[in-house]
């Protein structure tokens, strides 16, 4: 029951973000993400957000809760690729009583999916994979 509820207010959030954009003229950006513990798929989020605003979302009950908190901006760090898409994103996965938590930064191509992985020493994963486009 919980997890539908989540879902009604993402997308509660993404139109809101959406009319907002159009209203003000400020850029928009579609992150489709999926997200996997341990080789297994937690979910596949997509967040539409202004660029240079924080979005997050909340997944799972009280068993499972992912976090997941993304910024979308133009990427500086790359000045060959004008058009890069940098995430700074944060991850929270709590199962079972224990947490993994990382927060990697993630400069993509529009359309591109690109991933990454991290790990404990416990040998437990996460790996996002995720695409940005601007709207």
């Amino acid at each position: 029951m919980r997890v539908a509820f989540f879902g009604v207010l993402i997308l509660v959030a993404s139109a809101f973000n959406f009319a907002s954009a159009a209203t003000k003229n400020e850029q928009t950006v579609l992150v489709k993400a999926e997200i996997f513990y341990n080789g297994k798929l937690l979910s596949r989020p997509q967040i539409l957000t202004l660029m240079n605003e924080k979005t997050s979302i909340q997944i799972g009950d009280d068993e499972s809760k992912l976090d997941w908190q993304v910024t979308a901006s133009n990427s500086s760090l790359l000045p060959a690729a004008v058009d890069a898409i940098e995430l700074d994103t944060s991850l929270e996965y709590t199962k079972d009583g224990h947490t993994f938590k990382s927060a990697p930064k993630i400069i993509t191509e529009p359309g591109v999916e690109t991933s990454i992985q991290v790990g404990t020493s416990e040998g437990n994963t996460l790996e996002i994979k995720v695409t940005a486009e601007r709207k």
